[in-house]
């Protein structure tokens, strides 16, 4: 629950040494895992259906070759999974190792719930170089690889509004100052 929710980011923030990308993963991770609101927020603006019930997982291998920053896998009320996101993560632009996001939406495709998404997180800097990018150079994704790529200062606004959205005393209005005490 929320009461535990300052640790285990403290824990994420703590991951991965120097890694920022891998501790970055882990923040979100945390944060969407605790926070139900911001998960939500996320999965509407992937235009996916609510669920009964989210599980987030990190690094989760997809294939062989293939591992996946990211999964957030919704389920409905029977239990069965209804969606499946993979989100890859990049701190300092987006260049991916060769095949990768072909890899990645092969493995999405074989996935057996019906609503998948293969999204981006990058910084605000990346993505607007990747929407500009009409033939990709090698390993370069185009934009239209993915269904749909997120700065993290969307994830910011995504998460700013979850919390300003949420009940006090853990959210509404000063939320932000509120959970830095």
């Amino acid at each position: 629950g929320l009461l535990g929710a300052p640790r285990l980011l403290i824990d994420a923030a703590q991951s991965y040494g120097r890694d920022g990308e891998n501790r970055r993963t882990e923040l979100f991770a945390t944060t969407l895992d605790e926070h139900p609101r911001f998960c939500v927020a996320l999965v509407s603006r992937l235009k996916l259906p609510e669920a009964a019930r989210y599980v987030i997982d990190t690094q989760r291998w997809v294939s062989k070759e293939t591992r996946v920053d990211l999964t957030l896998d919704g389920f409905g009320n029977d239990g069965a999974r209804i969606f499946t996101i993979y989100s890859e993560h990049k701190v300092e632009g987006y260049w991916f190792s060769d095949g990768q996001v072909d890899r990645e939406r092969r493995a999405l495709d074989h996935e057996p719930s019906g609503a998948k998404r293969l999204i981006c997180i990058i910084p605000a800097s990346a993505a607007a170089e990747l929407q500009a990018t009409t033939e990709p150079r090698s390993p370069v994704a185009p934009s239209d690889a993915f269904d749909d790529v997120l700065s993290w200062e969307d994830v910011v606004d995504l998460a700013d509004n979850a919390g300003r959205g949420y009940g006090e005393p853990w959210g509404g209005p000063g939320w932000t100052e509120r959970a830095l005490a």
